[in-house]
């Protein structure tokens, strides 16, 4: 309702943006955005612009199946390019098993620190301290 008549709910001067153009594409695997922008041939800003939706480094791991958003003109070239990338390529994940008698502070300072894999799931954290 108010979408269809902004003004009469109070909402004026709204300025509106030009709608996004771009293809498609259904990965059926989790999916690195650096990955993805390398076989869009574009970078990994304007994969996440197209795809605001995305707040980590990949697309959702636990998706059967996700529709990513690319660049118009280069799905063709985005599925060709995808691919010839090994699965074992396209989703790095880092799997780190606390000790225990570890503190979790300590665990964070470690040179191997889980910290950069963790931090982005944990939105409401706003260091890795």
């Amino acid at each position: 309702m108010i979408a269809s008549n902004p003004g009469e709910f109070g909402f004026g001067g709204i300025e509106y943006h030009d709608p996004l153009i771009y293809d498609e594409v259904e990965i059926i695997s989790p999916l690195d955005l650096d990955v993805a922008a390398e076989c869009a041939g574009t970078t990994i800003d304007e994969i996440k612009r197209l795809n605001p939706e995305l707040r980590r480094w990949c697309t959702p791991p636990d998706a059967e199946r996700y529709v990513l958003k690319v660049p118009e003109g280069t799905r063709e070239m985005f599925m060709e390019k995808l691919s010839a990338v090994p699965e074992g390529e396209r989703f790095t994940i880092d799997r780190y098993t606390v000790r225990k008698g570890i503190p979790s502070k300590v665990s964070h300072t470690e040179p191997a620190s889980p910290c950069r894999l963790f931090f982005p799931l944990m939105p409401w954290k706003r260091s890795c301290a």
